[in-house]
């Protein structure tokens, strides 16, 4: 996708690392963040449609953010239910370890 239409999505050579790779990423320290780390988010509208869910994956895997060096990642999500006047927050951990397994712990608040 992103690939093989590499001068549409990036029309300026600017957008790009001397890999070809587009200079998008960058850490930043979140709120929250207990490991001491800086974090790369990643936004997805709820509104989003499958197509353009894939089209985003795809543009992460094509910039390296999503690749087989990821080891851990943590997902959150905050909900609304209109009947009720209650906020949901759910966090999602996953770690991959050298054995091929995934550990995964949740939060509900």
């Amino acid at each position: 996708h992103i690939h093989s239409n590499q001068a549409k999505y990036y029309p300026d050579a600017d957008d790009l690392n001397p890999f070809g790779v587009p200079w998008g990423f960058h850490a930043f320290g979140m709120h929250g963040n207990t490991h001491g780390k800086k974090s790369y988010p990643v936004v997805l509208d709820i509104n989003l449609d499958l197509d353009r869910i894939n089209e985003l994956v795809d543009y992460l895997q094509a910039c390296n953010y999503v690749d087989e060096s990821v080891t851990s990642f943590t997902m959150q999500m905050l909900l609304y239910n209109t009947h009720s006047p209650f906020f949901v927050n759910v966090k999602l951990k996953a770690n991959y370890d050298s054995s091929g397994v995934y550990h995964i712990a949740y939060d509900i608040t």
